[in-house]
């Protein structure tokens, strides 16, 4: 299972799968090439769960070489290659539009996505990340730039041929920060839907109370707009509330001693 392809850029690269039972990813793929500037052969490998997969992972390291890139360069987490390229990716950009770009990309893109390789990272892996960077209250500025880096640095990529398609050209991520100003205007927007959710609330926030504590519960029972006496959902509450506690007083309350006389 041996393959040798010769490298347009005069780089000769051979390929080899090995089957080792017994681990947990059994089909080691591996990759060697001659190094022309190192006067050395250096080596790559990576197990996979079956033949076909060390195989396609194989087809796209000898893609990316006939593309002039060395195994190491295609297979290169984002962070290393950002590291490394992040000069060429932002070239032509005024100074002062460095500074924000750089704290971007050592602020939120590196811990977000610099340990996957580049080539690994999708549009849905970007979307999540970016919606995240909205739900820890980023500014508008902050994302824009930071997906801004991000955008550069992946086109990079798709410039050197270890990607095809650039997955940091995200739409549609404004809309996130007007809908939570949306939500702050009016925060009926944010109200349970209905009774079922309420109790549902309820029975969470006793889950996770210290000893199971059901004090709120009874005032939900007794809430102005509980369900009426004798009504399927009254019932369902009730069946809730009716066992109380080991040791708690009336409606799953803790009993307080008397003050000594």
């Amino acid at each position: 299972m041996t393959d040798r392809t010769n490298i347009a850029a005069g780089i000769r690269i051979s390929t080899d799968i090995e089957h080792r039972p017994n681990r947990p990813a059994p089909y080691r793929g591996r990759v060697r090439w001659w190094d022309p500037t190192t006067k050395r052969r250096p080596s790559l490998s990576e197990g996979k769960n079956s033949e076909e997969e060390a195989q396609e992972w194989l087809q796209a390291i000898v893609q990316a070489a006939q593309a002039g890139l060395t195994p190491s360069t295609a297979t290169m987490t984002l962070a290393e290659y950002g590291e490394a390229n992040m000069d060429l990716a932002l070239r032509g950009l005024e100074l002062k539009t460095l500074d924000p770009y750089l704290a971007g990309w050592r602020k939120r893109v590196v811990p977000a996505l610099g340990h996957l390789a580049v080539r690994l990272i999708t549009n849905g892996v970007v979307d999540r990340t970016v919606q995240n960077w909205i739900a820890d209250e980023h500014s508008r500025s902050t994302v824009k730039n930071t997906i801004a880096v991000l955008v550069r640095v992946m086109e990079q990529a798709v410039r050197d041929g270890i990607i095809s398609v650039n997955p940091a050209r995200v739409t549609g991520w404004q809309k996130l920060y007007k809908q939570a100003e949306d939500e702050l205007r009016n925060p009926r927007a944010l109200a349970l839907p209905d009774w079922d959710s309420l109790v549902q609330l309820a029975d969470a926030l006793m889950a996770v109370s210290h000893d199971q504590y059901r004090g709120a519960r009874p005032m939900v029972s007794s809430s102005p707009r509980a369900p009426p006496p004798g009504s399927a959902k009254s019932q369902a509450a009730a069946s809730r509330t009716s066992t109380p506690t080991s040791g708690s007083g009336p409606c799953g309350a803790r009993p307080h001693p008397h003050p000594a006389a």
